[in-house]
């Protein structure tokens, strides 16, 4: 008999483990490749409130020094995909006008 009460511990403990690592994998959290991100956007306008299309948009990570640029549309509008988060400088510029600096965009 003592070799069957050896049998059905084993079931037993086999059944225990398994149920646990069963539980323990539906509630951990998935292991995927999670990266923080951000859009920066805007409109690029004139004082009277028209849009500059084709201004020279770009952003400068302050720490690294990595530039992002892009270009406004004919509305204005600008849009940075993908901004990995952090301190950064936004410049604008098109000709005819004077550029602007915004310091500190978090």
């Amino acid at each position: 008999m003592a070799s069957s009460a050896r049998e059905q511990f084993a079931k037993c403990f086999r059944l225990a483990v398994i149920l646990m690592i069963i539980g323990l994998w539906s509630v951990a959290p998935p292991a995927v490749a999670q990266q923080a991100s951000a859009t920066v956007n805007g409109v690029v306008s004139d004082p009277s409130g028209a849009a500059i299309p084709g201004a020279l948009i770009k952003l400068t990570n302050v720490n690294t020094a990595v530039e992002r640029s892009t270009k406004a549309n004919s509305d204005g509008a600008y849009a940075l995909l993908n901004v990995t988060p952090g301190a950064y400088t936004l410049q604008a510029s098109a000709t005819g006008f004077a550029g602007v600096t915004q310091a500190q965009v978090n």
